[in-house]
């Protein structure tokens, strides 16, 4: 079957047009915000609406830091009867956590625990929605921790 010139050289074509719009669109003057609307612009950024993750590792490294963050468990008492959670973290279970957020202090770094990360995401969400400044979830929770452990807990 024979070609004919102009379908031979559409796509070709196609292509040089589409390279040569975004080269142009790369080169058009972008408009800046004026100085008395840049703490508006910056105050329509979306909230961070899930909390950083972190790693266990990492969250030992914070957790024997000199400064070290707040932890908070979720999980429920009766896992930290049995296997026992990180030396001096808080204990709120996520199923009491709306009604007990006034122990927390929204300002101060936050380093939420559970068994595998999952119930501390949901709970570090919910803070973040409340306000709480910085909230990290330990990913792998419990299972993935390796630093001390206690298990003296009161519950």
């Amino acid at each position: 079957m024979k070609t004919r010139a102009p379908q031979r050289f559409a796509i070709p074509l196609l292509l040089a047009a589409a390279v040569a719009v975004l080269a142009a669109v790369e080169f058009l003057p972008r408009e800046t915000p004026h100085e008395d609307t840049t703490a508006t612009v910056e105050a329509e950024l979306p909230a961070r609406s899930s909390p950083a993750e972190t790693s266990a590792t990492d969250a030992l490294r914070l957790h024997r830091s000199a400064n070290p963050p707040a932890f908070l468990d979720v999980r429920e008492g009766w896992e930290l009867a049995r296997f026992g959670t990180v030396p001096g973290a808080a204990h709120i279970p996520r199923g009491e956590l709306e009604d007990r957020i006034g122990e927390l202090n929204p300002a101060e770094p936050l380093v939420i625990i559970c068994r595998s990360g999952r119930r501390s995401r949901l709970a570090g969400q919910m803070l973040l929605r409340e306000g709480f400044a910085e909230v990290h979830n330990m990913t792998g929770g419990m299972l993935t921790w390796e630093g001390p452990i206690q298990r003296d807990t009161p519950e």
